[in-house]
């Protein structure tokens, strides 16, 4: 390979694997360094450069053996939206965590004490950042830290560097989404109907006794609610968060 091939590899690894980095929600969030993901990215690449990366020399173009501009740009276009996509499908993994931790958050009320969430780019409820903190534990329980890394890995096999543009099957990326959805109204299920038993108690009490201020009462009474719901199905819920999790590891493999 000659050097504007090698240049061009090597370039053309760190564009996919910083994009993977800047999608991702792991690395994507504020409370991570610019410095680190740089560094990550570099690190990674590089890495994976050394290891041996199949790629498509690079062409002589107008300008001589480092090719043309368009082809370059091209080849940076590709490989970003490549990076894009795996991204997109490695965050799924922690999508319904959050779907759950958002549901449960509404049900008990807990929407209108938003607060700044460190790892994310907006507000979100204490409920909230606890299950997706929850969720992050469990990705590095389970090594999904790894399947992340193999995944990219084989990216740069099956669509090698340089090569003719293939499409990711939209299909599997959009049946992830939907099964992270699923799987999130799954995991606050078990919350979400004890507070919809709780709902039909306070319904019942402010019929029979409506000179009590429901408000005053109904809040602490379904805040209550679903800590207790939450704290007795925590194990549950983690079975099920494993499950969705196992489940989501072929969407990957687009």
């Amino acid at each position: 390979m000659t050097l504007a091939g090698i240049v061009f590899t090597l370039m053309m690894a760190l564009v996919r694997t910083a994009t993977l980095i800047a999608v991702f929600p792991l690395f994507s969030g504020r409370n991570l360094p610019t410095t680190v993901k740089i560094g990550l990215a570099v690190v990674l690449s590089g890495t994976w450069f050394l290891a041996g990366l199949p790629s498509a020399d690079i062409t002589a173009g107008e300008v001589g053996s480092w090719g043309s501009m368009t082809q370059w740009v091209m080849c940076a276009a590709r490989e970003t939206f490549i990076g894009g996509a795996l991204g997109f499908g490695m965050g799924l993994f922690l999508l319904p965590m959050q779907i759950a931790g958002s549901f449960i958050s509404q049900e008990m009320g807990l929407n209108m004490g938003t607060q700044a969430d460190p790892t994310g780019q907006g507000p979100s409820t204490v409920v909230n950042q606890l299950f997706y903190t929850l969720g992050i534990l469990m990705f590095f329980t389970f090594d999904l830290h790894h399947s992340v890394l193999r995944v990219l890995h084989f990216s740069f096999f099956t669509r090698p560097i340089g090569t003719e543009f293939q499409m990711p099957s939209a299909e599997i990326l959009l049946g992830g989404l939907a099964d992270t959805h699923s799987a999130g109204l799954l995991l606050s299920a078990p919350v979400v109907g004890a507070l919809f038993i709780g709902l039909i108690a306070l319904l019942v009490t402010a019929r029979t006794a409506p000179q009590l201020n429901m408000f005053s009462v109904g809040f602490p009474l379904r805040l209550a609610i679903g800590l207790v719901a939450a704290v007795v199905f925590f194990p549950e819920m983690c079975v099920l968060g494993v499950r969705a999790m196992s489940r989501l590891t072929n969407v990957a493999e687009w």
